[in-house]
């Protein structure tokens, strides 16, 4: 009989000492962390936001996502809220803004506590050739008298006299949309 050669089996042996036992240990829990804090960003990226914690935004993100109309009534249609989103007009644009009254936009280049302190830098800016009016209070938290210059149609227009006074008075103004009713030049 002929006696049958026995295939060799190959095996393969790994041996770790301490040290490398160790060092196996904290390669896997970095890994496993990195995937951790992987699955937490793709987590918070991938779901949208609870509407209780981002309030606002979520009802605006909402109101983006409602279906458009498509047709010539479309464009002429309006946003409107939600009805508890609504408030009276008095309390969201002002006592005596309207949505007829047309607006402008006009420079604000200081708020002051005090009135007197206003006027005296309305007649300031006034001896300097500006337009310039004051706007009181509108609430009963806010004590600030605004002191705004000129009355502009188009937004290019107040950039040009904002960098102007940056640039030529340093002083750095801040552009605001207003009512024409709220607007009072000399």
């Amino acid at each position: 009989m002929a006696l049958r050669k026995r295939k060799k089996k190959i095996t393969i042996r790994f041996e770790l000492g301490l040290w490398g036992i160790f060092s196996l240990g904290v390669i896997c829990f970095c890994i496993f962390l990195w995937m951790f804090l992987l699955g937490i960003w793709a987590g918070q990226t991938v779901f949208e936001p609870d509407s209780s914690r981002w309030g606002a935004l979520s009802k605006f993100t909402a109101s983006l996502q409602q279906p458009d109309n498509q047709g010539e009534d479309a464009a002429s249609e309006k946003y409107s809220p939600p009805p508890e989103d609504r408030a009276p007009a008095a309390q969201q644009q002002g006592p005596d803004w309207t949505e007829s009254d047309p607006s402008y936009f006009s420079l604000q280049v200081g708020a002051f506590n005090d009135p007197a302190h206003a006027e005296k830098a309305v007649e300031n800016w006034r001896g300097r050739g500006y337009d310039t009016f004051l706007q009181p209070p509108d609430e009963d938290d806010d004590s600030f008298t605004r002191v705004f210059i000129g009355k502009f149609e188009k937004l290019s227009d107040a950039n040009q006299l904002a960098e102007r006074l940056e640039s030529q008075e340093n002083v750095k103004a801040y552009i605001a949309l207003l009512p024409a009713s709220r607007i009072k030049l000399p």
